[in-house]
């Protein structure tokens, strides 16, 4: 019907209600095209949003939209540590996301002097992420340090939790 219409010219003769069905799947189609396309394209990030993005969100089904709304939360910030700098101080409440470099935990006895040196961990590691999810430290008798210069995006704990509730 559509398709006699548009090839006889003769588009004012056509039923509304025929047509109504071909526009409806027209603009679904449009939609789902543009959400297709959206996904496709790390838009609107610096290179460490996207990192942080790609590394740690996308996998877990967050769109860019959630995303933004979460770099938006107080109390988060980017930060740069040179190799040696302690992740995860005792008075430090941050869950850190790393996007650039690596870390290692260490013994007490390693930073005393004992040249054994410490795990490295992953890369892409998150740290805090135990404090976050049960309000305890994973690494108490541990400290984990820069490997080498990194960079991460830490999120203050308690801001977090009130934003996320």
């Amino acid at each position: 019907c559509v398709k006699e219409a548009i090839q006889s010219h003769a588009l004012h003769e056509l039923d509304p209600f025929q047509v109504a069905p071909f526009l409806m799947f027209a603009g679904i189609s449009a939609i789902n095209v543009t959400k297709q396309l959206d996904s496709l394209a790390v838009k609107d990030m610096d290179e460490n949003e996207a990192l942080l993005f790609v590394q740690h969100f996308e996998k877990h089904g967050f769109s860019q939209a959630e995303f933004s709304r979460l770099l938006g939360c107080h109390g988060c910030r980017w930060v740069t540590a040179e190799a040696g700098e302690v992740l995860n101080a005792p008075d430090d409440n941050t869950l850190k996301f790393v996007v650039k470099g690596s870390a290692e935990v260490r013994s007490h006895d390693a930073l005393l002097g004992d040249t054994a040196g410490g795990a490295r961990m992953p890369l892409h590691a998150t740290i805090g992420e135990t404090l976050f999810m049960r309000g305890r430290r994973l690494w108490s008798r541990e400290t984990v340090v820069a490997a080498e210069r990194i960079t991460y995006f830490a999120w203050d704990i308690d801001h977090l939790h009130h934003y996320l509730n």
